[in-house]
């Protein structure tokens, strides 16, 4: 897996609380809206603040989580948490039972030999259950932001079928999210070649002006680019499995 370990590390030390993050909240939500079942299993959890938002809603979380740091901070998150919480890559998951769920948020992105890894995780899934996976979309988007946090790619919505198809999975959903934040995105990366501000994203920042920006973004985020896909967004939503019948 490829990780540049520091930078994700301060990135999520960065944001800490993670439920004033209009990005990261509100993808939970939209993730959620698609679980099935009892159980779920979040492959490379970071501080496991999904896992602790799916615990809270009466499902059992798992997960795992190749960085040691990370886990660490999870510990100082979420001190009283619910779920359990691995460290073990992707590709050595080593459970003795099934998932109703196998959530795979801003991770695939990471690995090298990523239809490699969704056919290990598929034989962790329940028959009827959900692979949810959550990648960063458009190509062309590839950047400075890309390469510190260790992506080996972007995603193509074409390319995601594909590769969820010749794993042998059948496309339930897919579509793209977060669609205002293509164009900044495009012009601090591809023409000022500079990161966005990460303190755009907490509702909380000390710089009034911020936090006006930030509260918008999560009203919009969440009643309206939760709700719409405008076929064009920074991040791509695919939910796939190998029978539906049942849901």
């Amino acid at each position: 897996m490829k990780k540049n370990n520091s930078y994700l590390s301060d990135h999520y030390e960065e944001l800490k609380d993670q439920n004033k993050d209009f990005r990261n909240s509100n993808l939970n939500k939209l993730v959620y809206e698609q679980l099935t079942g009892s159980t779920v299993l979040d492959v490379g959890a970071g501080t496991g603040h999904f896992l602790n938002f799916v615990s809270r809603q009466a499902f059992q979380g798992y997960g795992v989580e190749p960085d040691k740091k990370l886990i660490e901070l999870s510990k100082k998150l979420y001190p009283k948490a619910k779920f359990e919480l691995r460290c073990e890559p992707a590709h050595q998951i080593s459970y003795n039972k099934k998932f109703d769920n196998i959530t795979i948020i801003d991770v695939l992105e990471h690995i090298k030999k990523d239809k490699n890894t969704l056919l290990h995780l598929k034989k962790f899934l329940k028959t009827s259950g959900k692979l949810i996976i959550v990648v960063p979309a458009h190509k062309f988007l590839y950047g400075t932001r890309d390469k510190n946090m260790g992506h080996y790619r972007r995603y193509s919505k074409n390319g995601l079928i594909q590769l969820v198809k010749n794993c042998g999975l059948e496309i339930l959903n897919i579509r793209h999210w977060n669609a205002l934040g293509v164009l900044p995105y495009f012009i601090m990366e591809k023409i000022f070649k500079k990161p966005l501000k990460l303190q755009l994203r907490k509702k909380e920042s000390s710089n009034q002006n911020e936090r006006i920006i930030s509260r918008f973004l999560y009203e919009w985020v969440e009643k309206v680019e939760n709700k719409i896909d405008f076929h064009f967004g920074l991040s791509l939503l695919c939910v796939a499995g190998e029978n539906f019948e049942q849901n």
